[in-house]
């Protein structure tokens, strides 16, 4: 009964050193390749992670550093969790993988999917991706500070 007991402690602990109090998480979302089918897919893939979800409109962006590439579809996702950065990080990463996205494509110019997370709590995360313009307006539009 004890080694039960510990299992359970143990366990109780690993979901409690993962979660965290409930914090605003931004998410950008980008494709350049399929983009109105890629966009669909990922934004169904976020609501099987995440309840209570709000997008911002979609907007078209030229391409950054990828001179062959396609125009790009982009959305911001917002949405609170108590989950901890490294867990919500790993699960956007895989969300990319099952949709398709690979190292060899994105090396490529290709990117099927993009996901990434621009604000955790009070911290920003790529700092660059702020100043673009159709990141500025899509923040605006879901009142992002």
């Amino acid at each position: 009964m004890f080694v039960f007991l510990r299992i359970i402690s143990i366990f109780a602990e690993k979901i409690k050193d993962n979660m965290t109090e409930a914090k605003d998480l931004i998410i950008s979302i980008g494709t350049n390749v399929d983009q109105s089918i890629n966009m669909f897919m990922g934004k169904q893939r976020l609501e099987e992670l995440f309840h209570n979800i709000q997008y911002s409109s979609e907007i078209w962006s030229d391409p950054i550093d990828l001179p062959e590439s396609d125009r790009f579809l982009n959305c911001l996702a917002k949405v609170r969790t108590v989950h901890g950065f490294k867990q919500v990080h790993q699960a956007l990463k895989q969300i990319e993988r099952r949709c398709g996205v690979s190292q060899a494509m994105k090396h490529a110019g290709t990117v099927k999917l993009d996901l990434d997370i621009l604000k955790y709590g009070d911290e920003r995360m790529h700092e660059a991706d702020w100043e673009r313009p159709h990141i500025k307006l899509l923040m605006n539009e879901l009142n992002v500070e």
